[in-house]
């Protein structure tokens, strides 16, 4: 048995990171166990979002998992194929964040964004062909900075495909446009929100049923931007902006898209980590509340959405919803 020492652990033995294998047994036990409990937490949460189907080599071990529940038998949600996961590498540092994907064109566009630390931030999205994960280009959106592109999302049901971007350090939007001819996108720098009305950090985007208008949302000092898309995608018309609170971020729709919630925290990096949700009436174009119950406990939220009786993708694929 390992003795009961792992106080003493650090007393004794000077200990860091590099001798804890050799000068505390059970101390380094306790953190590998530790580690594993929260890699299994990871992974259960992944598993509840997406569901999960495993088969060990050439045996016959198959593990099928999935989050959905109707009573029927299980089995049904696979069929007898088995989806092989990739790892998709780039050939040079990117610092991936907003991910999303047209079948139609069989292209998954990802944001090359900014460093954890905020030492680095790119200035591309990188194009991916779905089907094999064939990295195959990378496309400037800027005005020259590395101006970290944030998200990036399709408008659905558009012909040709067109998908906006966000850059956090520009504080743009832009509009990428499928060029079936070049098998490529157009870009074109489509709002400046800075010079709108001062705001920055322009982060999420989110769509309406009809994608009649667009929504996206600011972190500093915290807006919503209500865009009308119902005429020329290649040009939105803002339609209004919203003060809301420090950190504006993720945003839940409900279904009948009467209101909008807007969850207020960024990182929880000082100043833009208000902790608040607001509340929105899409109708009146007004912010009608604000709940606090987090921003009381000390607390920040980091993201939100509406479970499935209510929930609406406002143009995302969550869960394997999108209508």
């Amino acid at each position: 048995a390992l003795p009961d020492d792992d106080i003493g652990c650090f007393a004794a033995s000077n200990y860091n990171a590099s001798n804890n294998n050799e000068l505390c047994q059970k101390l380094n036990a306790q953190m590998t166990l530790s580690n594993l409990h929260s890699e299994k937490n990871n992974l259960l949460n992944v598993c509840d979002r997406i569901g999960v189907i495993f088969k060990s080599g050439d045996s016959n071990y198959l593990i099928q998992y999935s989050p959905f529940e109707d009573g029927s038998d299980p089995d049904t949600y696979y069929s007898n194929s088995i989806i092989h996961h990739r790892t998709i590498s780039f050939n040079y540092k990117t610092y991936d964040a907003g991910i999303t994907l047209n079948e139609d064109i069989d292209r998954l566009l990802v944001a090359n964004c900014v460093a954890p630390d905020m030492s680095s931030a790119g200035k591309t999205i990188e194009v991916i062909e779905a089907s094999t994960g064939k990295h195959l280009e990378s496309i400037i959106i800027s005005r020259g900075t590395l101006n970290a592109p944030v998200e990036v999302v399709f408008i659905p049901k558009t012909n040709p495909p067109i998908a906006y971007a966000t850059t956090m350090m520009e504080n743009s939007l832009w509009a990428l446009k499928w060029d079936n001819n070049l098998k490529s996108f157009i870009t074109k720098e489509v709002f400046d929100f800075r010079k709108n009305d001062k705001s920055l950090m322009p982060l999420e985007i989110y769509y309406n049923n009809n994608t009649t208008r667009a929504y996206i949302t600011s972190a500093d000092p915290g807006g919503i931007h209500i865009f009308d898309i119902s005429k020329d995608k290649m040009n939105p018309t803002l339609i209004k902006s919203l003060k809301t609170a420090g950190g504006s971020h993720h945003v839940a729709i409900s279904k009948n898209e009467n209101f909008a919630y807007v969850q207020n925290g960024l990182l929880n990096i000082p100043g833009i980590n208000d902790g608040s949700i607001s509340v929105i009436d899409l109708d009146k174009l007004e912010v009608i509340d604000s709940i606090d119950t987090f921003k009381k406990d000390g607390k920040v939220p980091n993201s939100i959405t509406l479970l499935p009786e209510w929930y609406n993708p406002a143009g995302h694929i969550n869960n394997g919803l999108l209508d």
